[in-house]
């Protein structure tokens, strides 16, 4: 039986929500699952395997959709070559230790890809990409450009990538948020997380006042407890993005080819500066953001002879944080111009939503008419990565504001 709240139609019409998904991220997560539980029996050479793996890509996207019931949906793709390959001459680049499995048929799963990412901008989402921009500079863009000129949205970005959760934010005044949802749990049958600031955590646990007449209503808070009761899977996540960026500036991050802040060889070994090393810096320093750490500079020779044990006078300390904020910082002020540009862009997609309901989409409504119909449903669904969620939105109906509620 389900009991609709007073308040459930004041949801959407209050508090818009602007759901962004990690292109690229997400599609990575859905064809590493895929490969393991989708049967697959060529390199995706087969009309089947692709027919399958974009069915599967496609729960995958309207899962989180319905799971978010947004106002309005920006999907943020990676341009070729990123700008940031060419900060670090004389090496293999940023980025270069992610390794493609050779043998997968790329070609055919990029494919896939654009041609689902046309089928989803026929349904009104918008599909932002800029050349040799990565999907993180346009998310970035997309949370300035929301706080800076419209207050009456609120951001959930869907990305399993850390680096990400450096966007997260929380306005006391305008009570306007910015979440990162992580598609990827840490255990088997472990929830999500949503990371959220301190701040956030905060304001959502504040007691309810009771008013009869509603005066105290808070539209956003209700959102979120209203997802939280729906989606058993989603658990709240508190995290600090000051100390996210600052720990990939100073320690780096091997995966993404970045480089620590300094290293040095002693007795052959390259030593680095570790986690516990980064903490000291910045007590030592008196920083706790990025620009506390930019106006404290001259304090940091200092604190990394302390650390390092020795005299480093190698390094021209303003130019290496800078390189390192480049590699490492979400921030329009360190992109190219013709990157920062592209916020106008953007301006324009978050004004026009469109007014399109995303609720209840079905990856199965999607594909019909496509090359990809007609898939092995099977397959396509024991691989999703949210593949309970799909089966409890098959018994869904929503609130009357629109938020899903399981029966």
């Amino acid at each position: 039986m389900i009991t609709n709240n007073l308040n459930t139609n004041i949801n959407v019409a209050n508090s818009k929500v602007l759901l962004v998904i990690d292109w690229s991220n997400l599609m990575f997560r859905s064809l590493y699952i895929h490969k393991i539980f989708g049967h697959v029996v060529s390199g995706y050479e087969l009309e089947e395997d692709l027919k399958s793996f974009t069915n599967k890509f496609a729960v995958d996207v309207c899962s989180v959709i319905n799971m978010f019931n947004p106002s309005n949906i920006i999907i943020a793709t990676d341009g070729q070559h990123a700008w940031r390959k060419n900060i670090l001459p004389g090496t293999d680049g940023y980025k270069s230790n992610r390794d493609k499995d050779p043998n997968v048929n790329w070609e055919n799963i990029y494919k896939c890809s654009d041609d689902l990412l046309e089928i989803l901008r026929k349904r009104n989402m918008h599909v932002a990409n800029v050349e040799h921009a990565e999907a993180d500079d346009i998310i970035a863009l997309i949370k300035e450009d929301v706080f800076e000129k419209h207050p009456d949205y609120n951001i959930i970005i869907v990305s399993a990538d850390a680096d990400i959760r450096q966007l997260i934010s929380f306005n006391k005044e305008t009570k306007q948020f910015c979440v990162v949802y992580n598609t990827t749990g840490r255990g088997k049958n472990s929830n999500r997380r949503m990371y959220v600031t301190k701040e956030f955590m905060d304001w959502y646990n504040e007691p309810e006042v009771n008013d009869i007449f509603f005066t105290s209503f808070d539209p956003q808070k209700y959102y979120v407890k209203e997802l939280i009761r729906t989606n058993s899977i989603i658990e709240l996540y508190p995290d600090n993005p000051n100390m996210v960026v600052l720990n990939k500036i100073l320690c780096g991050d091997d995966g993404d080819n970045v480089p620590s802040f300094y290293g040095y060889y002693k007795n052959g070994k390259l030593i680095r500066i570790t986690p516990l090393k980064a903490k000291k810096i910045l007590e030592q320093t008196g920083s706790d953001s990025v620009q506390s750490l930019v106006e404290n500079i001259n304090k940091m020779p200092d604190a990394l002879d302390k650390i390092c044990k020795k005299h480093v006078d190698d390094i021209d300390y303003n130019e290496r944080l800078l390189r390192q904020r480049q590699l490492v910082e979400l921030n329009s002020e360190m992109f190219p111009k013709y990157i920062c540009d592209y916020k106008e862009t953007i301006d324009y997609m978050v004004r026009n939503c469109s007014g399109t309901s995303f609720q209840n989409m079905r990856a199965q409504e999607l594909l019909k008419g496509t090359e990809y119909e007609g898939a092995n449903k099977k397959k396509a669904l024991t691989a999703a990565v949210f593949s309970d969620l799909e089966k409890k939105l098959s018994n869904t109906r929503p609130l009357d504001g629109g938020m899903p509620i399981f029966i």
